[in-house]
């Protein structure tokens, strides 16, 4: 059971040795290669171990003993598996997505609110730089001890399920551990609301998640963008851009939608719900 791990763990080691060797190369790019290495494998708990490895960060010395035995190395294994996976084998991070839609005509448009919240919780808590991955940019985050995956999806809204799916089963996420960040026209500008499951409500991407993961029991945070005036195609209202007059409010928002993602984290949906949604 354990030859395969152990043999990653190796491969792993070579990586950072190599790195070593070379002045040029950076930390994020052994980091890269671990991973790279992982996925080659087919052991389920490979990229969990990858990962934990990474972040460990082992010195020389540490290797050495690390591999100098094989019982050495498969009781790094069993406590890494353990820390990282849990007994059922699912990681305890959380996964949170912001919707919206990539490239710059649509900064700063209704429909991207998400990836605002998104960016803000970058700013606070991410580390190291996004990387491409999953269909979306991911940013590795530690939030009150907790480690948690920044998703956003850059499939466009329509397909936002095609990117979550395969990086909730990547990093062996549950369900009860991934939120989604979206926008929400029926809310006035600025007000926010958590919801532990429930429809779509006509969110486009939100519905796609709800498909693609097969269950309407999935959090989500939805952000205020307004109704649309009389007269609109919705479409083009959700691809509009503020008003002068709703900026601050947005501004505003996007702060308290990241201290409730915050807050989701450190206590949980039920008593998230109650903090935000007063």
């Amino acid at each position: 059971m354990f030859r395969g791990l152990v043999s990653l763990l190796k491969r792993c080691a070579s990586a950072l040795f190599a790195s070593r060797r070379s002045s040029e190369r950076t930390h994020a790019a052994v980091v890269d290669e671990i991973f790279a290495q992982s996925q080659v494998s087919q052991h389920p708990a490979d990229a969990c171990i990858a990962e934990e490895y990474a972040a460990r960060q082992p010195d020389a010395k540490q290797l050495d003993a690390l591999l100098s035995s094989s019982k050495k190395a498969k009781r790094f294994v069993a406590d890494v598996t353990t820390g990282a996976t849990g007994a059922t084998g699912a990681t305890t991070m959380k996964l949170i997505v912001g919707l919206g839609n990539p490239g710059s005509k649509y900064a700063g448009t209704r429909h991207n609110v998400g990836y605002d919240v998104l960016a803000e919780l970058g700013r606070r808590f991410g580390s190291g730089r996004p990387k491409s991955k999953f269909q979306g940019e991911i940013l590795e985050a530690s939030i009150a001890g907790e480690r948690v995956i920044l998703l956003s999806p850059v499939t466009y809204m329509n397909l936002s399920g095609q990117s979550v799916r395969p990086c909730l089963d990547f990093y062996k996420i549950e369900v009860k551990n991934v939120l989604i960040i979206c926008d929400d026209v029926s809310l006035p500008p600025g007000k926010i609301r958590i919801r532990a499951q429930g429809s779509s409500g006509g969110q486009k991407g939100l519905k796609d998640v709800i498909r693609v993961l097969g269950t309407e029991r999935v959090a989500r945070l939805r952000v205020g963008i307004g109704e649309k005036p009389p007269g609109w195609d919705l479409a083009d209202y959700v691809l509009s851009k503020f008003e002068k007059d709703e900026k601050e409010a947005m501004s505003v928002a996007i702060q308290c939608a990241a201290d409730a993602v915050e807050y989701w984290v450190k206590n949980g949906i039920d008593l998230a719900m109650t903090r935000f949604n007063a």
